[in-house]
C-alpha cells in the first residue's frame, strides 16, 4: 500500500482516467453515465484522498496532529468530499451553460454522489491508517 499512496502514476493518473472517462461518458452515452457514476465517485473519493496523502500525508505525520487516527481519517475524507463539493457545483454549472448534456438528474443524486465521494475517501483513510507510512514517517519525498 506504501507504493500506491506514493506513485505518482496512480496519484495523478487516476483522477485524470476517472475526469476524462466522465466527460466522454456525458457526450457519448448518457444512459450509461447513471450506471458508472457511483462508481466514479466512489473511485474519485479514493483518488482524491490519495492526492491529500501524497501532498500533504508527510505534514500531517510530522505535526504530530497525524498520529490521532481520528484526525487522519477526518481530514482525509473531508479533503475528498471538499473536491466532490466542487466537482458538484461544476456539474451545476456545465448542466446550467450546456442543457443538452445534463449532468444533475436530482438533488437524491447529488447528495448519493456526495456520500460515496465520503465513503472512497474514508476507505483510503482506513487503508492509510493501517500503512507502514502511517506508523513509520519518512523524511524523503
Amino acid at each position: 500500500m506504501d507504493k500506491i499512496i506514493q506513485s505518482k502514476a496512480l496519484v495523478f493518473g487516476l483522477p485524470i482516467f476517472i475526469f476524462i472517462a466522465d466527460v466522454v461518458l456525458i457526450v457519448f452515452n448518457r444512459e450509461l453515465i447513471t450506471v458508472t457514476s457511483p462508481w466514479m465517485h466512489l473511485t474519485g473519493g479514493f483518488s482524491m484522498g490519495l492526492i491529500f496523502l501524497y501532498f500533504w500525508g508527510e505534514d500531517l505525520r510530522l505535526s504530530g496532529a497525524g498520529k490521532n487516527f481520528l484526525f487522519s481519517v477526518i481530514m482525509t475524507a473531508a479533503f475528498a468530499v471538499l473536491i466532490g463539493v466542487l466537482w458538484e457545483f461544476s456539474e451545476f454549472f456545465f448542466s446550467v451553460l450546456f442543457p443538452e448534456f445534463p449532468t444533475q438528474p436530482s438533488v437524491a443524486d447529488t447528495m448519493a454522489d456526495l456520500f460515496l465521494d465520503f465513503l472512497g475517501g474514508l476507505l483510503l483513510a482506513s487503508i492509510y491508517c493501517k500503512s507502514k507510512l502511517y506508523k513509520e514517517p519518512s523524511f524523503n519525498k
